[in-house]
């Protein structure tokens, strides 16, 4: 393992060395991006580095999947009962759409991925919506009934 070593005892007063990596994960992110803008390469904790850009990329796709599961199990419960429409409802609708635009932004190769990241979300959602409402899970459709248009369109509430 190539860590990046600090000296503690100025910190803990332990007086030995300890991975900054283990010991401080700010300071490490910190001594990892100083290494790069510096081009000092060679005092890169590479495996953890690695490990922690993969991470990184793996939050995203959870992150855009949990918002899709969000979006489209209050999409159904106002589909389903619109009688029971809510301005939370509403309100937790258009903020998952907000959200997942931002992230589509910011990450635009997420884009490629959405629709098979909504149909991987869908079958919480309907499990989410049933609960939610009490209502048996085969009122729901099997497959997802939104379009990846109609999840991205602000102005669209079933």
């Amino acid at each position: 393992m190539n860590h990046a070593f600090i000296d503690t005892a100025h910190e803990t007063g332990a007086g030995e060395e300890s991975p900054l990596y283990e010991q401080d994960f700010q300071r490490w992110l910190e001594a990892q991006a100083a290494h790069l803008r510096a081009r000092q390469f060679a005092l890169l904790d590479l495996e953890n580095l690695v490990e922690e850009i993969e991470t990184m990329a793996g939050n995203q796709r959870r992150e855009l999947k949990h918002r899709l599961e969000t979006l489209m199990m209050h999409s159904l419960k106002c589909q389903f009962q619109p009688h029971r429409k809510s301005g939370s409802w509403l309100r937790a609708v258009t903020e998952q759409r907000f959200a997942i635009d931002e992230m589509l932004k910011q990450s635009p190769s997420l884009r490629r991925k959405l629709e098979a990241m909504a149909s991987a979300a869908y079958p919480k959602a309907r499990r989410l919506a049933a609960d939610e409402t009490m209502m048996p899970i085969k009122t729901f459709p099997p497959e997802m009934p939104f379009s990846i248009g109609q999840i991205q369109d602000e102005d669209f509430v079933p």
